[in-house]
């Protein structure tokens, strides 16, 4: 069967109980039937399998919140990796990955497993960015109330019977409309990750503009009311000459000071003090200028690394293009001695060093690779963010040390440049007019530093409103490419759906007539021509049918990031008759089997068609109450 990426397969459910397996069955391609009857542990494997593939749940029956963990074999695209969580009444349970299949990680140490916990953070990556990027799902980041996790997407792709007949989602506590959305629009294809991030933008960018608007307008205000020029090229006019003037007054001390006889070889006390605190500042300035060019140097070095490491992550990603494309290079010549190379007799072996080839475990090891690559760049970010905020610290640091460094220097020039004679009035008539310069100066480097203040906000608000306009242009045309897919998916989702209805047993006559079937994710509701009120299990019928239509149309559309994978303890829910159920597996599995695209459907019945009571249909045993799914 093709493949459609993403795609995920259940491959093999294993639950312990003290150490020991209760639950261990193998799953296949295609429809996967669990059967048996009231009471008899189905449910509990639904549970099971939302659980594993990253469902938030606690509400285990008796008998599951005895079993320790339950570990699951899933196929994801073409990389096989196992699963593994353990079973306990706390929410946010983290989970374990093992590289590779069931029995590998079974006689694996635990060191080759690795822990991933429910909620990202800055240090340490979730399970379900993990399975996200496995799957190449783009990452959505902060959804409003929330991010998008593997159990945001369980709870779409797994039906279970407790929830609202008439909800299409797995019932929450807490729930949100905005993140049903755009788990909805996530899996049909339509949600746009550029897009969303572009909307995401726009919204900052108009309220920094916003900002920035009331900041110039206050601080323009203020300027004005005082008087202080709102250009800094006036302000910098007036330091020039007052820099001028004081450079004058420091030539005439000197002057003034030579024309007196030493008296006093020795230094004043302030002279003293200067010449050590400028001392201290020149070493502080040296011991700190050479960290700062230090840390520059490895703040290159971080951002080549991470270059380097995003170039092997799109070398991996070209490569895997290429070989899919063209298929596998066999090389003509031996790479070290230039040898003709004899071709190998068996295509499966290596023609090089004529070990078997497995092209799976090929992938897999890309796969885990690209992995810990992605991870590796995520960790050298971190560190580079904390070395640039080390470096404008240190720079801040210089530029303080510096204007010191100015300060002291200038006065020790003054100190030595006096000598140790009688001060005559119009010496300290120059002390004076210095003081009164410099301070002037200080105050004219403050006007200009808010005159520079105001441009700069100036300038960033131009540069915001081209950014604005730029991305509205974005917005324009990525929104007309996601109203097109839409327009598809809604298509593809109600005449399949009407299929459904159509086909099923002449019991409810709005299912026989129908014309459309709406499906509003974000409100958790779907209905038929408008009426969304119906029997009990008309509503069971119904809501099946849609997420059958969800799955059936990923198989006809490529965009789709619906993993092709649906698991439904709900078919014959709410006082379902046999004939109407029977019918209803029928066409699950007519559907299946006219399917040319690898997919996956899990459904537990009490009462299974005779002609489906098969083992190529089903999975383990038909269960009873004697004799439960769970086997302690």
């Amino acid at each position: 069967m093709t493949l459609l990426e993403p795609g995920l397969l259940l491959e093999r459910l294993r639950v312990l109980y003290s150490g020991k397996p209760a639950y261990d069955e193998a799953f296949h391609q295609g429809v996967d039937i669990i059967r048996g009857r009231n009471s008899s542990g189905k449910s509990s494997i639904i549970d099971f399998i939302f659980f594993a593939l990253g469902g938030d749940f606690v509400g285990w029956k008796p008998e599951a919140a005895q079993c320790d963990e339950v570990l699951a074999q899933v196929r994801v695209n073409e990389v096989v990796v196992t699963l593994r969580r353990l079973v306990a009444p706390i929410r946010r349970q983290p989970m374990y990955i093992f590289w590779g299949s069931l029995n590998d990680a079974i006689a694996a140490p635990l060191t080759s497993w690795e822990m991933y916990p429910f909620a990202r953070s800055d240090r340490k990556e979730s399970f379900s960015q993990v399975l996200f990027r496995l799957l190449k799902f783009p990452e959505v980041r902060g959804v409003g109330e929330g991010n998008i996790t593997m159990h945001q997407l369980l709870r779409l792709m797994c039906v279970d019977q407790l929830s609202s007949v008439s909800s299409l989602f797995r019932d929450e506590q807490f729930d949100s409309p905005l993140i049903r959305k755009t788990v909805g629009e996530l899996l049909l294809g339509i949600f746009d990750n550029k897009l969303y991030e572009d909307e995401i933008r726009l919204r900052d960018v108009r309220r920094d503009i916003e900002h920035a608007q009331i900041e110039h307008a206050s601080l323009t205000a203020a300027l004005t009311e005082t008087g202080q020029p709102l250009d800094a090229s006036v302000a910098e006019e007036a330091i020039q000459a007052a820099t001028a003037q004081l450079d004058a007054v420091r030539s005439k001390i000197r002057e003034a000071t030579q024309t007196y006889e030493v008296t006093d070889n020795n230094q004043s006390t302030d002279l003293q003090q200067t010449e050590e605190k400028l001392r201290e500042l020149r070493a502080s300035f040296a011991a700190t200028s050479e960290e700062h060019s230090t840390l520059e140097l490895k703040i290159a070095d971080s951002r080549e690394f991470i270059a380097n490491l995003e170039r092997r992550a799109t070398a991996l990603e070209e490569s895997e293009a290429a070989e899919e494309s063209l298929g596998r290079l066999v090389l003509p010549v031996c790479p070290e001695c230039l040898q003709p190379l004899e071709p190998s007799s068996d295509p499966d072996h290596c023609s090089l060093c004529k070990q078997p080839l497995d092209a799976n475990s090929r992938k897999q090891r890309v796969a885990k690779l690209k992995h810990e690559i992605a991870a590796q760049i995520q960790e050298s970010r971190l560190l580079l963010e904390t070395k640039r905020s080390s470096f404008l610290g240190l720079t801040n640091q210089l530029r303080e040390t510096e204007r010191d460094l100015e300060i002291e220097q200038r006065r020790f020039d003054d100190l030595t440049g006096q000598l140790r004679s009688q001060r005559d009035a119009a010496l300290d008539e120059l002390y004076v007019a210095r003081g009164s310069l410099e301070s002037r100066l200080e105050y004219l480097q403050q006007q200009r530093n808010l005159a520079e203040l105001l441009r700069g906000l100036a300038n960033k608000i131009t540069q915001l409103k081209v950014e604005s306009l730029e991305i509205e242009s974005r917005i324009k045309q990525a929104g007309a490419r996601q109203d097109a897919r839409r327009m598809q998916a809604d298509e593809a989702l109600n005449r399949i759906a009407l299929e459904f209805l159509k086909r099923d047993l002449p019991l409810e006559a709005a299912f026989t007539q129908a014309q459309h079937v709406d499906v509003d994710f974000e409100r958790n509701v779907c209905a038929v021509d408008t009426r969304s009120s119906f029997s009990a299990s008309s509503m069971t019928y119904l809501k099946s049918s849609i997420h059958f239509a969800i799955l059936l149309a990923s198989l006809e559309l490529p965009f789709f990031r619906y993993p092709r994978f649906l698991v439904d303890d709900n078919i014959e829910d709410k006082g379902m008759e046999a004939a109407r159920s029977h019918n209803f597996q029928k066409l699950i599995v007519d559907f299946s089997d006219q399917a040319t695209v690898q997919h996956q459907i899990i459904f537990t019945t009490s009462m299974i068609a005779a002609e489906l009571d098969t083992p190529a249909r089903c999975v383990g045993p038909f269960y009873t109450p004697e004799h439960k799914t769970l086997q302690f």
